[in-house]
Formats: structure tokens, sequence, C-alpha cells
């Protein structure tokens, strides 16, 4: 069985009334039928293929590939979505010549804290500027005092103290009188107790080494601190310039006070620590000089002295004990 397909919407064309002749009527296309040479089958339905004319060209693609938008001639700036925080982007450039005294380390300090700021924060925030920073600062005050409470500067102190006392007895025994004892056999006398003395410091000295390494540690947290109130009262100056006189930059100004309040407060401790520093190494040389060095020299120098020493003996042995004495006066 065969089908005939017909075109939808139009039937036979008439014929041209005479050959070459044109009807002045568009001619419609004509589809010619199409055999099937399947089987006939029980309610089959004709199949209609409709003739489109087509008046363009249409580009072949390559399957499989999407086609690419052609380029405007420039790169489209991001559009900011929802929620977007825009922050302070400023340059070294820009901020030497606002703070040209300042350093290039400390400038990019301040470039970026300002890359963390946005200028469009409510007043209420401006109010917890530069508080973390405060907080670090309060930390290493807080452990610098511990380490200023230390006990063991104090005891190596008070071990002195008592040295000091010994030679200063034996000193005077130099002196001679009828009731006074040789200082040989004075010194004997104090051997162990000098012995004692000696065991106690070295472990002091230990300690206090350990407290110095501490307080270098400690220092640099407090450098580090500083730079960063310093960093951020300039970014605060920096942004102050763009606010105008409103609450907000009313709270900021105050926060930069505050600011500069912690500064001098930094400062301040560091000559403290700086000082502190400083005698706790003297301490420490006095004692590895003093006791583990010089103390052993005088001990044997008047453990040598005869029963009745010369004039020449007991003047060396005391000039060198009066010496040695006045080194332990010095550390007290």
């Amino acid at each position: 069985m065969t089908h005939k397909v017909s075109v939808i919407g139009g039937g036979e064309l008439p014929a041209p009334s005479s050959a070459g002749q044109n009807s002045g009527l568009p001619r419609r296309p004509r589809v010619n039928a199409i055999e099937s040479s399947a089987p006939a089958m029980l309610g089959a339905v004709p199949v209609v293929i409709p003739a489109v004319p087509v008046s363009h060209t249409v580009a072949r693609m390559t399957q499989g590939v999407a086609p690419v938008a052609q380029s405007t001639g420039h790169h489209a700036k991001p559009a900011a979505m929802s929620g977007d925080v825009r922050m302070v982007s400023v340059s070294l450039t820009e901020l030497k010549a606002r703070f040209p005294a300042e350093p290039e380390a400390m400038l990019e300090r301040v470039r970026v804290v300002l890359a963390g700021v946005s200028p469009d924060r409510s007043a209420v925030n401006w109010l917890s500027y530069g508080l973390d920073t405060q907080g670090s600062l309060k930390a290493v005050l807080a452990e610098q005092v511990q380490l200023f409470e230390a006990t063991a500067p104090r005891e190596a102190e008070a071990l002195l103290t008592r040295l000091h006392r010994i030679l200063a007895d034996v000193l005077d025994a130099f002196e001679g009188g009828f009731f006074r004892k040789a200082p040989r056999v004075l010194w004997q006398q104090y051997t162990p107790e000098v012995g004692q003395i000696e065991s106690r410091l070295g472990s002091s000295v230990s300690a206090i080494r350990g407290l110095l390494v501490k307080l270098a540690t400690l220092a640099g947290k407090r450098k580090d601190a500083f730079d960063e109130l310093r960093a951020l009262d300039m970014a605060g100056q920096y942004l102050l310039e763009g606010l105008g006189h409103g609450d907000a930059a009313q709270l900021l100004q105050s926060r930069l006070s505050a600011l500069l309040a912690s500064q001098a407060l930094a400062e301040e401790n560091r000559l403290q620590l700086e000082q502190h520093e400083g005698g706790l190494k003297a301490l420490v040389l006095h004692v590895q000089d003093g006791m583990f060095v010089q103390l052993a020299a005088v001990a044997s120098q008047i453990l040598a002295l005869p029963d009745k020493p010369n004039e020449t003996e007991r003047f060396l042995a005391r000039e060198a004990l009066s010496e040695l004495t006045q080194l332990f006066a010095r550390s007290k």
C-alpha cells in the first residue's frame, strides 16, 4: 500500500496558460509523493512534511561547541552584589604623600589596616576601632608584670647581700685587735656557707638568663603592638578626611585619642622593660665575674696567708678583698 503526501494549505497549482508565459502569481513548491516501501500497517496515519521556503543562509555550527559571544572591545566591571562591603584601597605612593616622614614598612601596615576597614560602616561600629590591638598591648603589659615579679633576681640579690657581709667581716679582721680572729681562720669558718651561697647563686643566674630570654620575646610583642597602634592612628587620620563632621567622625576622633594614650603607655613600659632588662644583665655579670672568678682568687689568697703575715701580704689580700666587697655592694 502506498501513501500520497499532500502539502498543507494548498492544492494543485493551475498550469500556466501557455509555455513561457508567467501568470504573475508566486509559484508554490511542489512536493513529490513519497512512496513507502514498508508493508501496510493497520491504522497508519499519513505523515505530512511541510515545505518551508528558506530565505537566508544558516551557518553550520560544530556539534558540542558552545557559541562564543563577540567581544565588545572592553572588559565589563563586575557589578556589586547584594551584601558587598566597600573597603578602602590606597597605594603606598598616596600614603607616602600623606605621611612623608614614615618608612615604607610602616606605610605598608597602614595600607593593610585601610584595606580591612569599610568607610561605610555605621557610626557605632567606630567605637571598636583599634580595640583588639589595645587588648594585645594589655596582655603584653600583664605578662611584663609577671616577669618583673619573678623571685630569682630577688633571691640572687639576697645572697649577694649575705656574701657582702661575710667579706666585710673578713676585711675587718685585717685591722687586727685583741679579740679578733685572724682573717684566714675567720674565712675558714665561713667557707661552708660561702659554698652554699655559690651553689644557690648558680641556680639563680640560670633562672635569670631564662627571664632575659622571655623579656626579649616580650619586647618584640610590645614593639609589634606599638607599631600596630601607630598604623591604626595614621589610618584613622586618613579616614577622618572623608568622614566629614558627623557622629562617625566624632567617634573615630575619640578612638584616635585613646590609641594615642595607648601608644604613650607602651612607650613608658618600653623604658621600664629596658631598665629592668639592663639591671638583670648587670646582676648576672656581677655574679658570674665576682662569684665564679674573683671570689675564688681572693679565697685562695686569704687561705695562703701565714699565721703572721707581713705588711705586704696583708695589704695585697686586703685590697683584693676590698675590691670584691665593693663589687658585691654595687650589685645589691
